[in-house]
């Protein structure tokens, strides 16, 4: 296994992280009802992650867990583990470069990811944001989020995602479910939410795009 590149963080720095990332989508409008996950790896064992339910906009310390990623993933889960819980600690257990996980819900990522769900990706081309994604330089290059079927066996949707991650090629930090949003992720807390807005507005534009052709 590679060396991690993350930084280390403390388990208080790491719930702070969470915090941080879940009120930021809040105040986006990204998590509306119970909708969103937010996670921040603490070690390669262990990561703080909202917990199942509330308003993850004003996510406290009393909201966020600290997980043992593999006993969540293939033992006993944790009793107030997010139903999408696995798909975080399946990134985290997969690459020991990823220090922080968003699960969000902006319209345009809910819209297309059903809309393209058939092609099982959706192209990116000739935007400038597209240089917001780590190792893009221009916005003559071409980027792909890839799109799977949403299923409530979300350990299963993990392995899934696994297995789909060997054949990705150029730079892929996330992904949409059908119907229900976007993963996105970083070395860190700041890289993973400016992926995130990145996908984001890329969407958002892709979607007007389509909407005026």
């Amino acid at each position: 296994m590679n060396a991690p590149v993350f930084p280390a963080l403390t388990e208080p720095d790491a719930v702070q992280a969470v915090i941080a990332l879940a009120r930021w989508c809040g105040a986006k409008g990204w998590v509306p009802a119970t909708a969103g996950n937010f996670s921040a790896r603490i070690d390669l064992a262990r990561a703080a992650c909202t917990a199942t339910g509330g308003d993850k906009g004003e996510t406290s310390e009393a909201n966020v867990i600290i997980c043992d990623i593999e006993e969540n993933l293939t033992g006993t889960p944790h009793p107030r583990l997010s139903a999408e819980g696995p798909l975080h600690l399946q990134l985290y257990k997969d690459d020991p470069s990823i220090g922080a996980v968003a699960h969000a819900h902006p319209v345009s990522a809910v819209v297309l990811s059903r809309r393209h769900l058939s092609q099982g990706k959706i192209v990116l081309e000739g935007w400038e944001m597209q240089k917001a994604i780590r190792g893009i330089t221009t916005h003559e290059s071409t980027i792909e989020l890839p799109i799977f079927a949403n299923d409530q066996d979300t350990r299963r949707l993990g392995l899934r995602v696994s297995e789909a991650m060997k054949d990705w090629s150029g730079p892929v930090f996330g992904y949409l479910i059908a119907g229900h949003g976007i993963y996105a992720w970083g070395k860190d807390l700041r890289e993973t939410r400016r992926h995130l807005e990145a996908y984001a507005h890329l969407l958002d534009l892709t979607l007007e795009e389509e909407r005026r052709a």
